[in-house]
């Protein structure tokens, strides 16, 4: 078997690498991985947490009503709404900038300000429901 054709793999897969790991592909490649650890993946991950929680009731639920418990369905939950929260201020500031297009700028404007209220809205509830 020759070497000339795995040389020549290895060097297709540097060049698709070298396309794609730009700097803003990166950036958001390290922003949700950072989202998706902070959300309670390791957690998640170290303590095998179903998407269910049996409640005193005998029924089940998708959040854990404590502090110190998750399920995966909160991960997921959580995950999403945080991305949005961050797509929200990155698309406020993408509205903030000056143009000439002001209807353009003023949805953004709006869709940016309902996506963060949103986000943090949902955010404050999840957190309610488990400390009450």
């Amino acid at each position: 078997m020759s070497v000339l054709p795995m040389v020549s793999v290895l060097r297709r897969i540097r060049e698709l690498y070298e396309k794609i790991a730009t700097r803003e592909v990166l950036a958001i490649v390290v922003v949700l991985v950072m989202t998706l650890l902070t959300s309670g993946f390791v957690y998640v991950v170290l303590e095998g947490a179903g998407a269910l929680v049996s409640t005193s009731s005998g029924g089940s639920s998708f959040i854990a009503a404590s502090t110190s418990n998750m399920t995966s369905t909160e991960l997921f939950v959580v995950f999403v709404l945080t991305v949005t929260g961050v797509g929200g201020f990155i698309l406020l500031e993408g509205a903030l900038k000056k143009s000439h297009d002001l209807s353009g700028s003023r949805l953004r404007y709006l869709v940016a300000v309902m996506m963060i209220v949103l986000a943090l809205g949902l955010l404050e509830a999840i957190a309610y429901i488990k400390v009450h």
